[in-house]
């Protein structure tokens, strides 16, 4: 923003174009849809707004307003200047070009182009600039074109009606049009016209309609004149809002209040709610994908294959978490069973350190190494094995669904995530052995992911979940001490021999050496070593009894299969659209706030849900025709009255 860069201003508009920028980026994969295309528009004019050095030097008002409402007699009233814009009370549409009125001293700081033929006018008007405009709602599109031309630039929107048009349809869709990007101010004209006793009941009917259009209407914005009296009602206060007022002060404000609405008016309403809309269709469809996901692993689950590995998959996970909830000689027969390859793999690597060194043993010792760091994996990769290739033709068919799916809503395709590529083979045939070329081939043989890494960290999950089940049931206090008490006994028992044998014989009692025999203590270390297999068939056969309950293919969910994520995707991206555009709407509302509080005119700061808004982003037309229709749907060419 061209303002001094450590002004309060600035600090508070910087950081909301850089979250327009973010915005318009996230906008870039949903241009296909006019609501996207139309916010980066929108976010794009506020930019430009905010960087470009032709805005006015000084403040500048339009009078706007439907045909016959007085717009012309009021310039003339307020510049104090007889006939300065023509009028005819017989002829609409009679204002042909735009009137321009400034002191002479500020024509060369006005932004208009010679090409939008204004006429201008010498009034002393201190360091603001009038204009009066062609009829928004004329007959002649040519004057819509340079009406809107002037708002473009101007800073503050002067709103001219009269009790009989205050509910003009096409007039009202052009407020909608500028509403939050401009300051406003409220001109009910020909108050003289108005008998006295209706004339409360008018103004209520007016602040109403402008409470329609987000609009919170006071004796600051809205006023109740005549412009062929300016003598009487509230023009006295009109003019002193508008005119008297020190520019110098308010000038970065203007800006700084400017670049706050055009970020309003990016962020707007009415192309949240079709957003929405998408949203939600995107999310109808990946449910229905999400079911035939399901459908297909079902089917798949159903094969006996496929269900003898996962209940292998699930008891080796069983065993290892039985370990943990059990204790003393129950969970030492449930670590060493998962533990076996660990242990013959170190004991293998023991011997070939402390003995003799043999291929053999390095190989058998390798073998087992490998083992025990692929448990808890092979048995995954057995499940997809098991599956086949009817769930990889199931979930391509799927995936061409999803294709088609983001091609219908206008969507592209999320670019595919780039894997890691491995280092190239060299071609020196003396780098590599025959012994490496074949732990090479058996490493990427099962290495390879037969499936999708989400998949497997679905199954992962399904697993983990059905074993902390079972392991729930299987590891109870009483499993726990069946299991432990004959192994306690003869632990008690040969315990105590040794000790009393131990005693007997020791040099204090005088009597003669009677240790135990060797014999006695492998016999101890048998028995103790055979009471741990009761134990360890309890808690096996209750584990198996468990095992055989399952039902995989009713209990396994996929929750985020890899076959909808460009969907899924797409879906969030949109979301997160949203949710930074409402972000957006509130923090330039705030901002609006706290800069142009001391400006002139109203500001629009219309709630999310704003009456006679549908949830498609169409407004519904109300029983007197007021603030209609989508607010930036050409209006339709309005016959001359």
């Amino acid at each position: 923003m061209r303002t001094q860069a450590n002004s309060p201003e600035a600090a508070l508009v910087e950081p909301l174009l850089e979250d327009a920028r973010e915005l318009a980026a996230l906008c870039r994969p949903f241009l296909l849809w006019s609501p996207a295309l139309d916010m980066a528009g929108r976010l794009a004019a506020a930019e430009e707004f905010a960087r470009r050095d032709d805005v006015a030097a000084v403040p500048v008002a339009v009078l706007f307003g439907p045909t016959g409402a007085g717009k012309s007699t009021l310039f003339n009233a307020l510049i104090r200047r007889e006939g300065a814009s023509p009028t005819s009370p017989s002829v609409r549409c009679f204002t042909d070009r735009p009137y321009v009125a400034a002191a002479p001293d500020l024509k060369p700081l006005i932004p208009f182009s010679e090409e939008w033929n204004p006429r201008f006018v010498e009034a002393d008007l201190g360091g603001t600039v009038l204009c009066d405009l062609p009829d928004i709602d004329g007959a002649l599109r040519e004057h819509w074109d340079v009406a809107r031309r002037f708002i473009d630039q101007s800073d503050l929107v002067i709103y001219v009606t009269s009790p009989e048009k205050r509910a003009d349809f096409r007039v009202h869709e052009e407020v909608r049009r500028w509403a939050a990007r401009k300051r406003w101010l409220f001109v009910l004209n020909r108050a003289d016209q108005v008998p006295e006793e209706e004339r409360q009941a008018v103004v209520a009917d007016w602040d109403r309609r402008l409470a329609e259009a987000g609009f919170r209407p006071d004796a600051a914005c809205r006023f109740f004149v005549s412009a062929v009296q300016p003598h009487r009602f509230e023009f006295a206060d009109l003019r002193r809002t508008l005119l008297e007022r020190d520019d110098r002060r308010d000038r970065r404000c203007r800006r700084a209040d400017g670049v706050c609405g055009h970020l309003q008016h990016a962020a707007a309403e009415e192309l949240l709610e079709p957003l929405r809309a998408k949203a939600a269709a995107l999310v109808g469809a990946e449910e229905r994908l999400r079911e035939k996901v399901q459908a297909a692993y079902r089917k798949a689950w159903d094969r006996p294959r496929v269900e003898i590995a996962f209940r292998q998959a699930v008891a080796q996970q069983v065993w290892r978490w039985t370990a943990e909830r059990t204790s003393a000689f129950a969970a030492l027969t449930a670590w060493l069973r998962t533990r076996w390859y660990h242990l013959t793999a170190t004991f293998r690597l023991f011997r070939l350190g402390f003995y003799r060194f043999s291929l053999w043993g390095a190989a058998a010792a390798s073998l087992d190494a490998l083992r025990a760091i692929l448990t808890g994996v092979l048995p995954l990769k057995r499940i997809l094995e098991a599956m086949g290739p009817a769930i990889e033709a199931d979930l391509a068919q799927i995936a061409n669904d999803v294709r088609r799916t983001l091609e219908d809503h206008g969507l592209p395709t999320p670019p595919a995530r780039t894997e890691e590529k491995a280092p190239p083979p060299t071609n020196d045939p003396s780098a590599e052995g025959a012994a490496d070329r074949w732990l090479h081939w058996l490493m990427r043989r099962l290495g390879a992911e037969l499936g999708d890494s989400q998949l497997l960290e679905e199954l992962r999950a399904a697993v983990d979940e059905t074993a902390e089940e079972i392991v729930s049931r299987v590891a109870r206090r009483w499993v726990n001490f069946a299991a432990n008490l004959l192994p306690f006994v003869i632990l008690a028992d040969a315990s105590v021999r040794i000790g009393r044998a131990w005693v007997a014989s020791a040099w204090y009692v005088g009597g003669a050496a009677d240790y135990p025999p060797l014999g006695f203590y492998g016999l101890a270390a048998g028995l103790l070593a055979v009471s741990l297999l009761p134990g360890y068939w309890l808690i096996a056969s209750r584990i198996a009894g468990q095992l055989r309950r399952l039902q995989p293919a009713q209990t396994f969910r996929v929750t985020s299969p890899a076959v909808l994520e460009p969907l899924v995707a797409r879906r969030r991206e949109l979301n997160e659209l949203i949710h930074k555009a409402e972000q957006l709407r509130r923090k330039a509302v705030q901002a609006r706030r706290m800069i142009s509080a001391g400006l002139p005119g109203a500001v629009a700061e219309p709630p999310d849900d704003a009456p006679g808004t549908f949830s498609d982003g169409t407004a519904n037309a109300s029983a007197d025709g007021a603030f209609s229709a989508s607010p930036d749907a050409e209006p339709p060419i309005a016959e001359s009255r």
